[in-house]
């Protein structure tokens, strides 16, 4: 009888340091949440911390009759990632055309891809910077206020941090 009290305080010590290891965890990563998300007075996030966010800017263009280009414009101090990485988990860039699939005969076909540099800490061509997509399209001017979707997932390098991945309607100019 004694020895199933010692069992009880036993079980009911480690329920208690289960519940103590539980709540330690939830209260540093709730401190940690708070300083990555700003909020107004009212608690609710700010639309100045959502303004605040550096992205990718992308410019689509007709560069010749059977061409479109497409700039990228990556923030100073980040970069964007141009294939999946070693492990296949990160978010390229990446163009989705069938919005338009019914205006043209094709499908466009990818030309150019800016190189990047090669990240061993990401195990992934990452792109910084400004750069240049460049796609065969046949008819090219028929496109011109078109709009097509890109994703992208930008990381901030010196604070070792990635943004979620975002998707864009691009219209084409």
């Amino acid at each position: 009888m004694y020895r199933a009290g010692i069992e009880t305080g036993l079980a009911g010590g480690l329920v208690l340091k289960s519940t103590f290891t539980f709540v330690f965890t939830v209260l540093i990563a709730a401190a940690g949440m708070l300083s990555v998300l700003r909020c107004d007075r009212s608690g609710t996030p700010s639309q100045e911390m959502a303004e605040e966010r550096p992205r990718a800017q992308f410019v689509a263009q007709q560069a010749g009759p059977d061409t479109i280009q497409v700039t990228v414009d990556i923030p100073p101090g980040h970069h964007a990632y141009l294939d999946s990485g070693d492990r296949g988990n990160l978010v390229p860039i990446s163009f989705d055309w069938s919005a338009v699939s019914e205006v043209l005969p094709a499908t466009p076909s990818l030309e150019q891809v800016p190189e990047g540099d090669r990240d061993e800490d990401v195990g992934a061509r990452v792109l910084r910077g400004q750069s240049r997509f460049v796609f065969a399209v046949p008819d090219a001017q028929a496109l011109k206020g078109s709009q097509i979707q890109v994703t992208s997932q930008i990381c901030d390098e010196e604070v070792g941090l990635c943004y979620r991945p975002e998707q864009n309607e691009l219209t084409i100019y």
